[in-house]
């Protein structure tokens, strides 16, 4: 008799503050406005473009901060009787998180006429030349950092707090029979009931009256290194700002688009698996493994709200009498049929095979029925929503491999896998979307207007994940590992581990703007993958340098266009030193670690079909951890 009790508890708070300058509108401004274009596959990659039909500029100050809080606690318990042993698994888990979800917009405006740049034809003037994944050239004519020429009247504040909890039973027996080759039955079930919700709540407030200098909040800062060349803005102390002009600010579910936009989730798993292990000689070859089935049921549903036309809400009641709450969702059996087999055909070199049938759920909060819409500087929306009727990836999935054991120290593998796509997820996006012809009319009048004042416009951009029908993945995977102990001291402790892995694959998927179907590999899988590793560890020292590389891969948020975005191909390095203090010291048990991730500050780069077509250049900079861990 056993029994097994954990928990474990994480409070986590980030300090995020999303700073710099943020051009709009470009994709709206007429001919008129864009001098001496640079043109490659019908896409603009540069040239001048001024204001006077939807190009703003405006100072971004943003509090992206958060803070996260879980615990979980699980219990185990084992009994054997006899040939039979037995096993019940209970399990529960919270998990809750609070985005601030707030900003100042500064916008940039004409000192002598006190009107904003975006409404003076000429008055505001970007130049741009892209260079395909480098660095792109900017010019704008205007000093951000002057606190005359940049003005403070709107602002946001819309938290948002998410809550998840999952409760969980599960319980097994396993036969154990004495037989000649098959050496036991497996029989089990699990009972899986998850509940999630969002709210979110917004000040009664998008702006002061007026617009007004806050210089004295503002710092100067600006880009440096690569980015040296871009314009120096201001930095503005939110909280100040908003403490100075807006004073007490308690966010509430006023506005209807608040209720709109959250939502509650629920998730019930009803999952029952079988299974028989064998172990024993085929052809005179040792030959083990499972050949098992397991049947799932899936009950998925969402609640949110729509406004209700022509219904107001009394404001005497608690109830929303303008608001709607529709519940949908959608239920389905999986029935997952598995074997796996391993065939000893020499000493130290197997192989193995494998034929079964997977499920891979969704992000759980993709499953919210919610749509949420916001505006960009030029009022142009964008909106996203979940899909409560998503059901799970579905593959038939086929291994084989062969593995070569070097003494106990090394391996050699190679393997090849085909999968069948039933069934993928993938988000997508549509652009143009004509929110109100498609029956949004209502989520986009009650949504938060621009910061910037520009009008509302009707069609922008729509995501939401979805699933399509039909593909494959193929591919081959090799991998080496050794530990070079028969060297001398002190290199006995150098060792490497080296994978590569060559995929394909084909995706059909119909686009949202022509109708037409394209042929795409599946989002996030690179065709060419390898993972160098070289590490040294001796006498409670260890050094480990490590890479990452693969090839590009389509973007997993998915356009639904004819030019899907790319992920250009990268090279992440890792590097990690350790020490752990030798049993029979006095600090036995405690692990120092220093890390650091992408030490190369390799950047994240997107274009949209070609190199020429950038898209996005993210540099996340290098990440510095240090830690300590302790064993009892």
């Amino acid at each position: 008799f056993e029994v097994l009790v954990d928990g474990y508890y994480s409070k986590f708070t980030s300090d995020v503050r999303r700073r710099g300058i943020r051009i709009e509108g470009m994709g709206g401004v007429s001919a008129a406005d864009i001098r001496n274009p640079t043109v490659f596959q019908s896409a603009i990659i540069g040239g001048r473009f001024q204001s006077g039909s939807g190009l703003t500029a405006t100072g971004v100050n943003q509090d992206e901060s958060d803070e996260d809080e879980l615990y979980t606690l699980g219990g185990t318990i084992k009994k054997s009787l006899g040939t039979v042993d037995l096993e019940f698994d209970a399990s529960y888990s919270r998990g809750e998180s609070y985005f601030f979800n707030s900003g100042i917009n500064v916008d940039a405006f004409d000192p002598v006429s006190g009107r904003r740049l975006r409404e003076i034809p000429g008055a505001l003037v970007v130049d741009y030349q892209l260079d395909r994944l480098n660095i792109p050239s900017v010019s704008i004519n205007h000093d951000f950092t002057s606190p005359t020429r940049n003005l403070f009247q709107g602002f946001y504040i819309v938290p948002q707090r998410d809550i998840d909890e999952l409760l969980a039973f599960a319980g097994q027996a396993r036969f154990n029979l004495d037989a000649p080759f098959v050496q036991s039955i497996e029989v089990g079930a699990r009972y899986a009931m998850r509940d999630a919700e969002r709210i979110i709540t917004s000040f009664t407030s998008f702006g002061i009256a007026a617009p007004v200098q806050v210089g004295e909040f503002a710092e100067e800062a600006g880009f440096s290194g690569r980015f040296g060349g871009f314009p120096n803005f201001n930095a503005y102390d939110i909280d100040g700002v908003l403490d100075r002009y807006v004073g007490e600010r308690e966010p509430s579910q006023t506005f209807g688009f608040t209720l709109d936009q959250s939502f509650t989730l629920s998730e019930d798993v009803v999952a029952g698996f079988a299974q028989v292990n064998f172990d024993g000689d085929v052809g005179g070859k040792r030959f083990r493994g499972n050949l098992g089935i397991r049947v799932v049921h899936t009950d998925q549903s969402s609640t949110s709200s729509v406004q209700r036309e022509g219904v107001p809400d009394n404001p005497a009641t608690p109830e929303r009498e303008d608001r709607l709450f529709v519940t949908v969702g959608d239920s389905f059996v999986n029935v997952l049929p598995s074997f796996n087999g391993a065939l000893e055909i020499a000493p130290q070199t197997l192989i193995r095979m494998a034929v079964n049938r997977q499920i891979s759920r969704p992000r759980f909060f993709d499953l919210r029925s919610a749509v949420s819409i916001t505006f960009d500087g030029a009022g142009v929306p964008g909106g996203g929503g979940g899909n409560p009727f998503l059901r799970p990836f579905l593959a038939n999935q086929f291994d084989i491999g062969i593995e070569h054991y070097i003494g106990r120290s090394g391996l050699v593998s190679l393997a090849a896998f085909y999968k069948d796509l039933e069934t993928f997820i993938i988000d997508g996006s549509t652009n143009p979307f004509d929110f109100r012809a498609n029956g949004y009319g209502a989520l986009l009048d009650n949504a938060p207007p621009p910061a910037t004042g520009a009008p509302k416009q009707d069609v922008g951009t729509f995501s939401q994940p979805i699933n399509g029908d039909g593909g494959y993945v193929y591919g081959v995977e090799f991998g080496f590992t050794q530990t070079f102990d028969m060297l001398p001291a002190p290199f006995d402790g150098l060792g490497v581990i080296l994978n590569y892995a060559w995929s394909d694959s084909d995706l059909d998927v119909t686009t949202g703007t022509s109708g037409t179907t394209l042929s795409i590999p599946l989002p996030g899988l690179s065709r060419h993958v390898f993972n160098p590793t070289v590490f040294w560890e001796k006498n409670g020292f260890g050094a480990r340098v490590g890479g990452r590389y693969r090839s590009r891969y389509i973007a997993p948020q998915v356009g639904l266009v004819s030019n899907p975005t790319f992920n250009a191909e990268e090279f992440v390095v890792d590097a990690q030193l350790s020490y752990e203090f030798q049993p029979n010291t006095r600090l036995s048990g405690l692990k120092l670690l220093f890390q650091v991730n992408n030490l190369t500050d390799e950047p994240n780069r997107t274009y949209w079909g070609f190199e020429e077509q950038t898209s996005t250049l993210q540099y996340f900079g290098r990440q510095f951890y240090f830690g300590a861990s302790m064993r009892f």
